[in-house]
């Protein structure tokens, strides 16, 4: 991701020049469809935006990043630890992060511009998700709207823009995301979609057998089939049903 240096010096006056429409966030929020007990990834938190939209659902953990140290800085001022102890902020990369199949859901809100490398980025979003855990990427504005507000500015972030949405449906159904939602107008640009399970042929199934009887062997454990199994399924994201 890009744009570090422009958000460290603009935190200050950061939740004041950049709000965004109340109304839209929720709207954007409610596309994740929270049930409760969630684990949830916020990328490119900013300031913490989200934070209090998540825990009105009363979510298992949030994990707010962002590549901006004072960005997270400030998030944390706004929301201590001993007043939201659900909550974990930190500061990373999208591309740092490594939390395969952790989330039930992962939010990129008013970010996705700035990813050099969006592909990547959507792939590790992606990873981070559990089965069935749904991957939203949102802006409460249109795509030329953000574009053209990125054009007026200096520095680090000019020129970013998003991508056509169709580009980004096939970004996502390539990283195992069926899209179930999305909308790209005036008001918003965004996509919502759900990790699916993988699917084998028999082939593949074959080589995962192999792959993980060798494991076991060179781990000099015995070989249980019912661990095997249980490896195996890990694998296929399935429960054997």
């Amino acid at each position: 991701m890009t744009g570090e240096s422009y958000y460290d010096k603009n935190t200050a006056n950061w939740d004041r020049e950049s709000k965004h429409d109340p109304a839209k966030v929720r709207y954007i929020v409610d596309l994740l469809d929270l049930k409760g007990g969630e684990d949830i990834l916020d990328i490119a938190t900013g300031t913490g935006v989200l934070i209090p939209l998540f825990e009105e659902h009363d979510p298992e953990s949030i994990l707010a990043t962002d590549i901006s140290e004072n960005m997270i800085k400030e998030a944390e001022k706004k929301y201590p630890g001993t007043d939201h102890p659900k909550v974990e902020f930190k500061v990373t990369d999208v591309y740092d992060i490594k939390e395969n199949g952790k989330f039930d859901r992962v939010m990129c809100m008013a970010a996705f511009p700035h990813f050099e490398d969006k592909e990547k980025a959507v792939g590790i979003m992606a990873d981070s998700l559990k089965y069935d855990g749904i991957l939203e990427i949102a802006h409460p504005a249109s795509k030329e709207e953000i574009a053209k507000m990125h054009a007026m500015h200096s520095g680090d972030v000019v020129g970013h823009a998003l991508p056509e949405i169709g580009e980004l449906g096939k970004m996502f159904e390539e990283n195992g995301l069926r899209v179930i939602f999305e909308r790209d107008d005036d008001d918003y640009y965004l996509m919502v979609g759900r990790k699916e399970p993988k699917t084998f042929s028999e082939d593949e199934m074959y080589k995962i057998l192999m792959t993980e009887f060798e494991e076991f062997k060179d781990e000099g454990k015995d070989l249980y089939i019912d661990d095997l199994i249980k490896k195996m399924r890990e694998e296929l994201g399935t429960d054997g049903n």
